[in-house]
């Protein structure tokens, strides 16, 4: 469970500090957003068949997490706001494409938040539908063919 504490620590931080341009700093959309953030939520997701959940670490601190569907769709994709900007992003969307490839999956899909927006197209996501509603704020839907690389 240490893990999953750790993982929902991170998440709660990075969408709290990183996210700002969703949620504008409303308790009321954090509330929402955070409500299954939970150690509790984190190790079902961990302890799942049907979601691979990658955790990247450096120094024994969890400094990133991603998790894929087994279906190619990419529920989560965070970094340690202290960690941006260092390519753990980057390297975990690479170990993410690698799994959809073993799945035989052609394509990862993903639901992206207005911040992440930026990050996802960079590595070669394009929007794939209209915005939608998650959370309580905007997002939009992405997708990336699998033989395609990220950049590095």
């Amino acid at each position: 469970m240490s893990d999953a504490s750790a993982i929902c620590n991170l998440l709660i931080r990075s969408i709290r500090e990183l996210c700002i341009a969703d949620h504008h700093g409303d308790e009321r959309v954090l509330s929402v957003w955070l409500e299954g953030k939970t150690p509790e939520k984190m190790a079902q997701w961990i302890a799942s068949r049907e979601i691979i959940t990658i955790v990247c670490t450096l120094n024994e601190s969890v400094v990133g997490v991603a998790s894929i569907g087994l279906d190619g769709y990419v529920h989560l994709c965070y970094v340690d706001p202290d960690h941006i900007g260092k390519g753990i992003g980057q390297k975990m969307l690479l170990e993410l494409l690698r799994i959809a490839k073993v799945h035989q999956n052609d394509t990862l899909r993903l639901i992206s938040t207005a911040t992440a927006r930026a990050f996802y197209q960079k590595n070669g996501f394009i929007g794939s539908g209209k915005p939608t509603r998650c959370f309580g704020i905007p997002g939009y839907p992405m997708s990336k063919d699998v033989n395609f690389p990220v950049r590095g």
